[in-house]
């Protein structure tokens, strides 16, 4: 008899919908939890792999130049000033590289280059 008393329906029906509201809140809050973890490991993994890029680079070549969308130089590389014998007071950063290239040929081609791999970038 108690089930047909509609204090407590009433009483049952908002337990029931407060329990569905934590539910939901706590999959809501669980979804938002992964996700951040997700995004923070990827960042992580990237981070080493981009070490392990620049150590593997560092072993095999001269001079490794880490350039923004201008072709600037985004920090100072002393192996480059020192190979292009420039003075050790001068900051290699924000130079573009094709600008530190004396041969126009060079300089043009090396743009052309970076414009196809751009292009090819954003296609």
């Amino acid at each position: 008899e108690s089930s047909s008393d509609p204090v407590f329906v009433g009483q049952l029906f908002h337990f029931s919908f407060a329990l569905l509201s934590k539910l939901v809140l706590l999959g809501g809050a669980e979804a938002i939890v992964y996700r951040s973890a997700r995004s923070s490991v990827k960042a992580r993994a990237g981070q080493c792999q981009q070490s392990e890029v620049s150590a593997l680079l560092d072993m095999m070549c001269d001079v490794v130049v880490d350039l923004d969308e201008a072709l600037s130089m985004k920090a100072h590389v002393a192996k480059l000033a020192g190979m292009l014998m420039h003075r050790p007071d001068k900051s290699l950063e924000g130079s573009t590289l094709p600008l530190l290239m004396p041969d126009v040929d060079d300089r043009e081609r090396f743009e052309s280059l970076m414009q196809r791999r751009g292009d090819q970038a954003d296609g």
